[in-house]
């Protein structure tokens, strides 16, 4: 028996390559449905020379609750494994399949790993053994999978590739190459099918594939972006020795994700008001904007929603509120994960800002290695202007100290705030963070401002409490968080940025 695997390299430079929404959707769609199924499908059928195989039938593997196998052995999220009686019906596949992705997908890079005489009596082992010998192929060629320019061709604004197409979505800029096109294409099928997940026919709102819809105020607006990366996903399937097992757990974790999904995205449509209005606190709301249809637009789009890897955009004041209830409801379904949360002005590339909440979530992973992989962390930032560098530098550059070495614990499995065997005191919790945000609450404007000028220098800071203290106000500051500097930090930089928690 002969395997083919099939997985994507480059992920996130294919679908962040673009500063517009649209396409970087229209990127993930085009990997997680287009390469590693609707391919698939249309390769199948050539070399059988029938049309046997469907969308619908080829994830049947995910019924079958014994070892069965027929052509899949897995297939979604980006990547396949595919098996064949003799290695030329292999080859035969492999061509026709890397002749339809050269042709009509520009700019993606796919590694395709044949493995022969592989016995899946053992199925964690001969997987394992498929990926090394993927991991060893990828190091000794190169890929290439971009339309050749002589320096004679236009270049299309968004991606710098050359002119092919005339488009009609594109009003602002028309003329654009074939990646671009597919892109776009990718993006209505993805929006489509989110709505179909998500939204009832009668419902009174809408989601969107564009940016200025989901962050109306473009100039002076903040979008945040969002990566969620799971805890020890990789180690569900370590003692996954047969097929029905890895299938069995592949469904529950499927389930799992889109559940969370759709709770995330009611409870966020439930703070929409009859007016189309999201109360973030006393001083601060978000307007939704209507579509064309008097449907109210939800400022949250999903661009990953597969496996450990989620990254989705929001309303910049929506960020920190929608990564906290992400990982709630994740933890509800057994799962643990660590978000980072890039706040950046709606100008700022769409890359660099995803690479941020990237970086932002790894100080979380961190963290969750050292205190327990059963446990989820939170990490935030909010960049106030145009960053380049990783996030030390871009803090070092901002801030003159590095206030966001800690991310905060949102929950865990066994443990609780209160541990002192675990070094719980210091620990940031999110309930340390919401303790001081409320007690912020009463302070005025300069008063927080005298704060925030404080935190660069110790000293200075101390001089501050003192100060504070001799006054004698009702709404100083608990002593026991003036030397949270982390929290401090948070709690002036994320004013009108935190739905207030219901009494």
């Amino acid at each position: 028996m002969t395997t083919l695997y099939i997985d994507i390299s480059g992920k996130q430079e294919y679908i962040f390559q673009s500063n517009q929404l649209k396409i970087n959707i229209g990127a993930s769609y085009i990997m997680a449905k287009h390469i590693t199924e609707i391919q698939v499908v249309k390769s199948l059928n050539a070399i059988e020379k029938n049309e046997r195989w469907t969308i619908e039938n080829i994830h049947n593997w995910r019924e079958k609750k014994n070892d069965e196998i027929d052509r899949i052995i897995f297939i979604g999220g980006g990547s396949a494994l595919l098996l064949f009686d003799e290695i030329n019906e292999a080859i035969a596949f492999n061509r026709h399949f890397s002749q339809a992705i050269l042709q009509d997908y520009p700019g993606i890079y796919v590694n395709l790993t044949l493995s022969e005489n592989v016995d899946l009596n053992s199925f964690q082992s001969v997987f394992s053994a498929i990926k090394k010998k993927q991991a060893s192929e990828i190091n000794q060629h190169s890929n290439f999978n971009d339309a050749f320019m002589f320096g004679l061709e236009d270049e299309d604004h968004i991606l710098g590739k050359p002119v092919t197409h005339f488009s009609r979505v594109l009003k602002d800029t028309p003329e654009v190459s074939q990646e671009v096109i597919t892109k776009v294409k990718g993006a209505t099928e993805s929006e489509t099918a989110f709505k179909s997940i998500l939204i009832s026919d009668d419902a009174n709102y809408a989601i969107t594939n564009e940016m200025d819809e989901i962050v109306p105020e473009a100039e002076k607006g903040y979008v945040a972006v969002v990566h969620v990366d799971g805890n020890g996903f990789g180690k569900m399937f370590n003692d996954c020795e047969t097929l029905s097992k890895f299938r069995e757990k592949s469904i529950k974790l499927e389930k799992n994700l889109a559940d969370v999904l759709k709770h995330v995205f009611e409870k966020l449509v439930a703070k929409i008001d009859v007016d189309g209005k999201i109360t973030i606190d006393e001083h601060t709301e978000i307007q939704c904007k209507k579509n064309a249809d008097g449907k109210w637009i939800v400022p949250f789009r999903p661009i990953i929603n597969a496996g450990d890897d989620i990254t989705f955009v929001a309303h910049g004041r929506l960020g920190f509120y929608l990564a906290e209830l992400y990982l709630k409801e994740m933890q509800k379904e057994g799962m643990y994960a660590c978000a980072g949360v890039a706040i950046v002005h709606t100008k700022f590339p769409f890359y660099k800002a995803y690479k941020l909440a990237e970086e932002l979530c790894q100080q979380g992973k961190q963290a969750s290695r050292n205190f327990g992989e059963s446990s989820s962390w939170l990490q935030v930032f909010k960049a106030t202007s145009n960053f380049s560098g990783n996030l030390e530098q871009i803090i070092k550059r901002q801030f003159n100290q590095n206030f966001k070495d800690k991310p905060y614990l949102v929950c865990s499995k066994n443990l609780t705030a209160s541990d002192p065997k675990f070094g719980m005191d210091k620990t940031l919790t999110l309930e340390k963070f919401y303790a001081v945000f409320d007690e912020l609450k009463n302070w005025n404007n300069t008063k927080i401002l005298s704060l925030r000028d404080a935190l660069n220098n110790e000293e200075t800071l101390a001089d501050f409490f003192t100060i504070e203290a001799v006054k004698k106000e009702d709404n100083s500051l608990n002593e026991k968080y003036q030397k949270e500097l982390n929290i401090l930090f948070d709690t002036i930089e994320l004013r009108g940025f935190v739905i207030s928690k219901e009494k």
